[in-house]
């Protein structure tokens, strides 16, 4: 059975029983960059999960392998992985309305803000529409947060004195991505376009 192993992996447990990763022969698969663990299993079912520190709302999907006979253990890759729970979309939703929220307090928003004023102009930002998000893995197992193109819009009003007085709608779209730190906690990182 073929295990590919990150540098946060500290053991493998296979139908139950953990196998230290330090004591697992690796070899190098020039693809990934991963060390990959040829695990010799007799033929049979084989449930395989990872021990590794989870981070918030992170929630292990075990890989499911059949060793037929007459198999060899590098045609059977087993592909332990994790995914983001229910909460932790909530969570971060929420996240990302906040941030919204704090950017349109600030008379220039900074720039990983999702919109930003008119010629850099100091003003006060009312959120008209904070978009629908969707938020999906990548095939590199990042998760995305975004919305459609242009799908929130707030009130920009000037309140210098240097040009035209008008208040002026600007579309925004957001794209973030969510990191979790060395503690496991979530966070969503703006990659942001900013309109306007």
């Amino acid at each position: 059975m073929r295990v590919r192993l990150d540098h946060t992996v500290t053991a493998l447990v296979v139908n139950g029983v953990q196998v230290d990763a330090s004591t697992l022969e690796t070899t190098l698969d020039p693809a990934t960059g991963l060390d990959v663990a040829l695990l010799p299993v007799p033929p049979g079912d084989y449930t395989v999960d990872e021990v590794r520190p989870r981070g918030e709302h992170q929630v292990p999907v075990p890989a499911h392998v059949t060793a037929p006979a007459g198999w060899t253990a590098a045609e059977l890759p087993a592909v332990p992985a994790w995914e983001l729970s229910p909460e932790g979309r909530t969570a971060a939703r929420e996240q990302l309305s906040a941030q919204i929220v704090g950017c349109a307090e600030m008379p220039v928003p900074i720039p990983s803000c999702p919109f930003t004023s008119p010629g850099g102009r100091p003003g006060t930002w009312e959120v008209l529409v904070e978009p629908g998000t969707t938020i999906g893995r990548e095939e590199h197992g990042w998760y995305h947060v975004r919305s459609e193109p242009d799908a929130g819009l707030v009130r920009f009003t000037p309140t210098d004195a240097s040009g035209d007085p008008a208040s002026v709608d600007i579309p925004f779209t957001i794209d973030a991505i969510l990191e979790w730190d060395e503690t496991g906690r979530m966070s969503v990182v703006p990659d942001l376009e900013p309109e306007g």
